[in-house]
């Protein structure tokens, strides 16, 4: 398993691979980290899954011994190879190189049947990727991320906790969330510099016109709550 200190190192050695702390790269290396967010996630031989920020295949390798198929999105061209290099011999993972921020899903969506996104997400998009997926691909209904845990406490938190923000009202919206457990910044490679949250979210099967006058966009009413 790539999900230890010596193989990553390995890999990253071996592909000349420097973590870029600009794309937030911090590299998993506690398997049991892993095993509660593959337990979490209940993935079975049904669901085609996506993960973004593929990185060195931690996850990937874990996501593809349970799911159908793995569609892997990642935004590092020579993370990309390495991908590709270790999953070569396995036809149920499909490799892609895009900005998630970018990136329009839907044809993959469509494609592959995706119906669940887990993710060790880089910090620095890891906000706006998961209302842009909330907002945009109602297909998927669940999400198993690991995020910075500051973020993950503002996602989750509810009236009169001290965390609760406009995000929060947000994320009450359009999904129900669920906070499970804190990762120590000490089992990533290399470590970063805040710990991290392990969060589910379920997109709410409602459609948000019926909620709020259909005049005011989306993005207008964001804006508005905003000044809360």
């Amino acid at each position: 398993m790539i999900v230890n200190l010596s193989t990553t190192k390995k890999i990253l050695r071996e592909f000349d691979i420097k973590p870029k702390k600009r794309l937030g790269q911090h590299f998993l290396i506690d398997g049991n980290v892993l095993r509660k967010i593959i337990d979490i996630a209940k993935i079975s031989n049904d669901d085609n899954v996506l993960e973004i920020g593929g990185g060195i295949g931690t996850l990937t390798e874990v996501l593809l011994r349970k799911a159908n198929k793995v569609i892997c999105v990642e935004y590092d061209a020579k993370l990309v190879s390495v991908l590709k290099e270790l999953f070569k011999e396995l036809n149920n993972v499909v490799i892609i190189q895009a900005d998630a921020l970018k990136y329009d899903f839907n044809p993959l969506i469509k494609k592959h049947s995706i119906n669940k996104m887990v993710s060790n997400l880089p910090y620095n998009i890891a906000l706006t990727l998961i209302f842009n997926m909330l907002n945009k691909y109602p297909e998927i209904k669940r999400y198993i991320v690991l995020v910075q845990a500051e973020i993950g406490e503002r996602l989750t938190a509810k009236p009169k906790d001290k965390n609760y923000t406009a995000i929060s009202v947000k994320m009450s919206l359009i999904s129900e969330i669920k906070s499970y457990f804190k990762v120590s910044k000490n089992v990533f490679l290399p470590s970063p510099e805040v710990d991290s949250k392990v969060i589910e979210i379920h997109r709410k099967k409602f459609c948000y016109e019926d909620l709020v006058d259909p005049i005011l966009d989306l993005e207008e009413f964001y804006k508005m709550i905003s000044f809360l």
